[in-house]
């Protein structure tokens, strides 16, 4: 056994005398005085005397524990290992295994290490205990929920523990692992984290996670000696004639002399290969192929690849489809919600109804939001919302972290406590107040370009003043890291924008509707809303491939009442009927091929580049990112116990 706080071992001492030293300073001094008619009675009081000084012996020893525990309390003991401490280990436990399926767990060593951290969790765990395991990823997913900690359970966890292709994020499955157990009554809790604590799933703007159910956080390393890795970090493939095809690589070997050959298929044949040098000093390394003819006319599926002995070949091949036009996921969330021209997105609706335009439009309302799946789209439009649950209001934050944007067009059901509480950090700016006590009816203010330069004013405006009249709008305070890209004749910014994550983030004081304003009747209406959803666009969307677990836009020629046959990378093919136009089944690499009635749509997915960075947290500086009132242990050793910044 061991003394976390050893300081207050001395003390102990001290604190068993504090009863004695009390007692002798209160002892009665009773002066003796014989009385012979007395000298019977004491005597048959002599037994009840003796019992009495024994019951106050007792009395003095109990007050001298209770200030010995007290103490030995504030020096907080534990056991280093579980073996020393058996009782523990079978009182029935809550416990989730939150294993890490991202794509870097599968090099061998990690993938080795992982099974042998499980089995050892699962040998000591009880059948008292309960199982929950919590496969991390993109968007985690719980396997087993509060399973008894069978045989039978146990072997369903090693079978559905196997690393995927998707990417990491460590802070959100340990934030759902808390808010799970949390909830249970069993306040016995444990959370084992089994993963290689690579340093790019934890998100950048993620600084710290508070736990509050006071579970033990055991985490258990997987990472062992990394070696060298070859990765294609990007490809480029011409757009016209004659152009050459490149593509990006970190070639970074021990030896400066070596070379690495890569080459170029197309259609599952090899058409152009090329030598690359080793980097030097770590610098980005280019493959150039030369006059590669490729069909530039038709929409045609290959892949860059080179066969190399690194510890993670997952990412020595780079998909592609070239003449790819992915459309772009927007989806509207109507606040006021109507009939006819007085509904939120009647404008919009319409705007967006163009046959062969560039959006996948679908809309719901705040209520519907926590059934679909937020992070699936490009695009979210806050159509005057008033509110968001929570789940929605995280989906939105990590799509725009992941690089995906956020519209915000306030109208009259917003509110400004409830706005400026949850949407200000997202929006960049805050809600003050409406710019007229009551809507103007016969003078309005005109919009101004506040910079010339930016897209969305020269695709909208051209660089002039707008047309339309704007009779009410919210006045707004933009953050110091915010820009302003439309402001009003009165000089209040109209058009905010922002950058909070990856993605983007923009600020309308006006909604998109005609309860403002007349903007939708206006020649400008049309363009703007066109420009500023492409403006919006993530950048996968200028690229030929997304990543695994994106979602995969169907083109509007296929119909969605028959069944679309769908071949996967491995050749298996499935027919089915897709209930809508996002297929999300995209948990491997390589080329989905769509197929209907002559119809036929292919995709390149490939593995996030950012599961290729090999820069893994040391178990010191993964713990420094958890605050908790639990503790938190590695390798059964107790390396934090309790929230020390308070």
């Amino acid at each position: 056994m061991h003394l976390l706080n050893s300081l207050f071992l001395p003390i102990i001492g001290a604190a068993v005398l504090i009863p004695v030293i009390i007692h002798l300073i209160w002892r009665n001094k009773a002066i003796r005085v014989d009385f012979p008619a007395m000298r019977f009675l004491l005597d048959s009081k002599k037994p009840v005397s003796r019992w009495l000084r024994w019951q106050q012996l007792l009395l003095l020893l109990m007050r001298c524990l209770v200030f010995a525990l007290l103490a030995l309390m504030f020096a907080r003991p534990y056991f280093s290992t579980a073996n020393l401490l058996p009782i523990w280990e079978q009182v029935e436990k809550e416990i989730v295994i939150i294993f890490d399926s991202s794509a870097s767990m599968q090099i061998t060593v990690h993938k080795i290490n992982a099974r042998q951290h499980l089995e050892s969790v699962l040998a000591e765990t009880s059948e008292k205990s309960r199982l929950t395991l919590l496969l991390a990823g993109r968007d985690n997913k719980i396997i087993i929920e509060s399973a008894q900690a069978t045989e039978l359970t146990k072997k369903l966890i090693l079978s559905k523990t196997e690393p995927g292709f998707g990417y990491g994020n460590l802070h959100s499955a340990i934030r759902q692992a808390d808010n799970y157990l949390n909830a249970t009554l069993n306040i016995n809790r444990e959370i084992v984290i089994i993963s290689d604590f690579q340093v790019s799933n934890w998100p950048r703007h993620k600084r710290e996670i508070h736990l509050q159910s006071k579970a033990r956080i055991r985490l258990l390393r997987v990472t062992g000696d990394t070696g060298e890795n070859n990765t294609i970090t990007q490809i480029a493939p011409p757009t016209r004639p004659g152009e050459d095809f490149r593509a990006g690589l970190d070639f970074t070997p021990a030896d400066n002399t070596a070379k690495l050959e890569l080459r170029l298929q197309l259609a599952k044949n090899t058409v152009a290969q090329t030598l690359v040098a080793a980097s030097i000093n770590g610098q980005k390394q280019f493959a150039v192929f030369k006059n590669v003819p490729l069909p530039l006319g038709t929409q045609s599926a290959g892949l860059v690849f080179f066969e190399n002995d690194d510890i993670f070949p997952g990412d020595n091949q780079f998909y592609f489809v070239l003449n790819q036009k992915t459309r772009i996921r927007v989806l509207a969330i109507n606040g006021e919600k109507t009939k006819g021209v007085a509904d939120e997105l009647f404008y919009l609706r319409s705007a967006l109804a163009l046959k062969n335009n560039d959006f996948n439009f679908s809309e719901t309302t705040p209520l519907g939001t926590s059934k679909m799946q937020l992070r699936s789209y490009d695009i979210i439009l806050l159509a005057n919302v008033r509110g968001l649950d929570q789940q929605s209001l995280r989906q939105i934050n990590e799509l725009v972290q992941h690089g995906g944007s956020v519209i915000f067009a306030p109208g009259d059901k917003a509110d400004i406590k409830l706005f400026n509480k949850f949407f200000a950090d997202l929006a960049g700016c805050k809600l003050l107040k409406k710019a007229y006590p009551e809507k103007q009816t016969f003078t309005g203010d005109k919009l101004l370009a506040d910079d010339l330069q930016h897209i969305l004013v020269q695709k909208t405006f051209a660089g002039q003043a707008g047309t339309a009249n704007f009779y009410q709008f919210w006045r707004l305070k933009k953050n110091d890291s915010a820009n302003r890209i439309l402001v009003f004749a009165s000089g209040y910014p109209a058009v905010v924008e922002s950058t909070p994550g990856n993605g983007k983030s923009v600020m309308l004081s006006f909604p998109l509707d005609s309860e403002w304003s007349d903007m939708p009747v206006h020649t400008e209406y049309l363009p703007f809303v066109y420009s500023l959803l492409q403006y919006c666009a993530p950048e996968k969307h200028r690229n030929p491939y997304i990543f695994v677990n994106d979602a995969i836009s169907l083109n509007k020629s296929f119909n969605l009442s028959e069944d679309v046959s769908i071949t996967f990378p491995d050749g298996k093919v499935e027919k089915k009927r897709l209930l809508s136009a996002l297929f999300l089944d995209t948990g491997s690499p390589g080329i989905y091929t769509f197929s209907q009635a002559g119809r036929r749509q292919q995709v390149a997915v490939n593995i996030d580049r950012r599961e290729s960075v090999m820069e893994f947290e040391n178990m010191t500086a993964f713990q420094a990112k958890i605050s908790t009132p639990g503790e938190v242990l590695a390798a059964n050793q107790l390396i934090r116990a309790g929230n020390f910044q308070n």
